[in-house]
This record gives C-alpha cells, sequence and structure tokens, in this order.
C-alpha cells in the first residue's frame, strides 16, 4: 500500500519540473524568468483571466494577494498596494504595453475607462512594493503592466457579451488581421 501511494505522487511531483516558468519584463526592463526577477511580481495570463470571469480589469486584481482595490462608485475603481489606498491615489503606476496610462491632467488612473478589452490582453505583470527608481514618483507603491497580444496573436474575431441585473449590458467586438508585415 506504501509503494502504491508513492507511485501514484510520485509523477505529480515529477511533472513540476516541466512546468514553464514565466519570462517577465517589468521588474528590470528586461527579458528574465520570474524566477530571477529581483521584485515580489505576480503574472496573470491570458488563460487566468478567461477563467477569472471577470468583467474588467479592477475586478480581476482584486484577487492578486497584496493589492488593495477601493470601490468608490460602480464606475470608480482605485487600486493600491502596501495599504496606501485612498480615493485619489496616485501611488500605483499603470502601464498598457510599457506607456504610462496616468491622467496627468486629473492626477489618477481611470480604471474603468482603459482603451482595452480584457479579450486583448496576453497578461498583467504586477509588482507590488516600490518601482520609483525604474519607473518614476508614480510608482510608489508599485506597477502594474498590461501586455496586450499582437495582431498575430489576436488575429480573429471575438464577441463577447456579458448581460447582467439591472439591465446591465457589456458588449465588446475585436477583430484583427495581419497583412503583409
Amino acid at each position: 500500500q506504501i509503494s502504491e501511494a508513492v507511485d501514484e505522487a510520485y509523477p505529480k511531483r515529477e511533472l513540476l519540473l516541466f512546468e514553464e516558468i514565466p519570462i517577465v519584463i517589468s521588474a528590470t526592463k528586461l527579458e528574465q524568468p520570474i524566477t530571477e526577477s529581483p521584485s515580489s511580481i505576480s503574472v496573470i495570463t491570458a488563460e487566468d483571466i478567461r477563467r477569472s470571469g471577470a468583467t474588467n480589469i479592477a475586478d480581476l486584481l482584486r484577487r492578486v494577494p497584496g493589492l488593495d482595490v477601493l470601490r468608490i462608485t460602480p464606475s470608480d475603481a482605485q487600486i493600491s498596494a502596501r495599504g496606501f489606498n485612498e480615493s485619489n491615489n496616485n501611488d500605483m503606476l499603470l502601464l498598457i504595453d510599457g506607456r504610462s496610462a496616468y491622467a496627468d491632467f486629473f492626477g489618477i488612473v481611470l480604471w474603468d475607462d482603459l482603451p482595452i478589452i480584457l479579450e486583448e490582453i496576453e497578461r498583467i505583470e504586477i509588482i507590488r512594493g516600490p518601482g520609483s527608481a525604474l519607473y518614476g514618483a508614480n510608482a510608489f507603491s508599485g506597477v502594474i503592466n498590461i501586455i496586450t497580444k499582437t495582431p498575430e496573436q489576436a488575429e480573429g474575431t471575438t464577441l463577447s457579451a456579458t448581460v447582467g441585473e439591472f439591465d446591465t449590458f457589456i458588449w465588446s467586438f475585436m477583430n484583427a488581421k495581419v497583412l503583409d508585415r
């Protein structure tokens, strides 16, 4: 009986050796395995997003350990790390494909008005902790880098619809095609 238990557990441990180690770029702005990252970093993949059932980025990030999501109104959320969350938070830097999505005029990130949909996200890299030395003053409590799919990865047509209570409808449509280069 003992040998049967060992035989059943051994293949599961062996499969961990073949698990793919994610490559991240947000911690040092260079591609490296997550095991060599100098920062505490979490990665949410496109498959994780699809399985989550989240309808927006704020709800998706609510599941990340160490992040605080403050929902002020149904259409206004603020996200921070390290306990610094407040209604006008400017300590968490949001990047979309490495470019800042910070609304300078308002001094905040408008999480529910981002120009992307969940279906076009390849992965999200979250650094919990100071990133000001690498990214500037707005990265005091962390950095969230949303990396979208390339046109080759997103090729085809995607239609998504969500219907909820109180006449809530969320529709999204994405079409990508690669012509020549």
